[in-house]
C-alpha cells in the first residue's frame, strides 16, 4: 500500500511539472509572439520617419521641427506594442545618437532608453539614403 501512495505521489508530481512547464512553455511562446508582432508594427512604421528626415534637394532641412512633427504624430495616433504601451520616438535617439530611435519599452513596461528587453528600430542620418 505504502508503494502505491509513494508511485501515485510521483505520478501527481510529474503531471503538475509536466502542466508547470506546459504553462511556461504557452507563456514564453506567446511572448515571443509579442515580440514579433512589435517589431513589425515599429518596422512598418519606420518607414513614415525615414522618409520625414530624409532631405530633399533644394529644400532647407530642419531636424528639430520634423522631430517635433513625428512626436506630435505618434502621439496622436496612440501607437501602442502588444503589451499595451505606447511606442517611443527619441531625437537624438539614446542608441542613434546621431539619428532617431523609436521603440517599445518590451514586456516589462520600463523604458530602457532602447536597450535591455526594448524592442528598437532606429538610424543615424549617415545610415539614411540619400535624396533622389
Amino acid at each position: 500500500m505504502r508503494r502505491v501512495v509513494v508511485v501515485l505521489v510521483a505520478v501527481v508530481a510529474g503531471l503538475a511539472l509536466a502542466t508547470v512547464a506546459t504553462q511556461l512553455g504557452a507563456r514564453h511562446m506567446h511572448e515571443k509572439e509579442q515580440r514579433e508582432e512589435t517589431l513589425r508594427l515599429l518596422q512598418s512604421r519606420a518607414p513614415i520617419i525615414r522618409s520625414a528626415f530624409r532631405p530633399e534637394p533644394q529644400v532647407p532641412w530642419h531636424p528639430d521641427k520634423i522631430a517635433d512633427d513625428l512626436a506630435k504624430l505618434i502621439a496622436r495616433e496612440s501607437w501602442t506594442d502588444a503589451w499595451g504601451n505606447r511606442l517611443v520616438f527619441r531625437y537624438p535617439g539614446p542608441v542613434h545618437k546621431q539619428g532617431w530611435d523609436f521603440y517599445s519599452i518590451g514586456p516589462n513596461g520600463i523604458d530602457e532608453l532602447g536597450r535591455g528587453d526594448d524592442i528598437r528600430v532606429g538610424a543615424d542620418f549617415q545610415d539614411l539614403p540619400e535624396a533622389k
